[in-house]
């Protein structure tokens, strides 16, 4: 009697840990992702030789809806960018690699298309490669949620 109140006990106790513990790592990327980001810092070039340009970026606010909408806001200007993201995975020589696609255009009809590598994704950070033909023309987003 005593074995089999311990082992419900540890049951429940074990079940509670797993459930408390995983709940973020269970969320699916797409909801990791919704919610407004803004940039903490933006780095252009190849590993070595990378310079901050946080200065062109430091007035963006990105909100990625669950729907696959997107709005790219601009604080100083408050111009509105509208459009639509999506996630995919990729096979990169072995390795998976997810890929966030973004479509957006600006009031003048102006579309703009980014592909960026997700490096890391959490509930409150983003942290993303856009891959270039020239090393020098590369660009690492860290993000975070606001």
């Amino acid at each position: 009697m005593k074995q089999r109140i311990f082992f419900t006990c540890l049951g429940i106790i074990l079940s509670c840990c797993l459930f408390s513990c995983t709940k973020y790592r269970l969320d699916r990327k797409e909801e990791k992702l919704a919610g407004t980001w803004v940039f903490d810092e933006v780095l252009k070039g190849p590993w070595t030789g990378r310079q901050s340009v946080i200065h062109r970026w430091k007035m963006y606010a990105v909100t990625f809806y669950e729907n696959g909408h997107i709005t790219w806001h601009n604080n100083e200007t408050e111009e509105d960018l509208t459009g639509n993201w999506t996630l995919s995975e990729v096979n990169d020589s072995g390795n998976m690699v997810t890929l966030l696609n973004i479509a957006i255009r600006d009031t003048a009809d102006n579309q703009y298309m980014y592909t960026w590598e997700i490096h890391r994704l959490t509930r409150e950070k983003l942290r993303v490669y856009e891959p270039a033909a020239r090393p020098r023309d590369q660009m690492y987003y860290h993000m975070r949620k606001r």
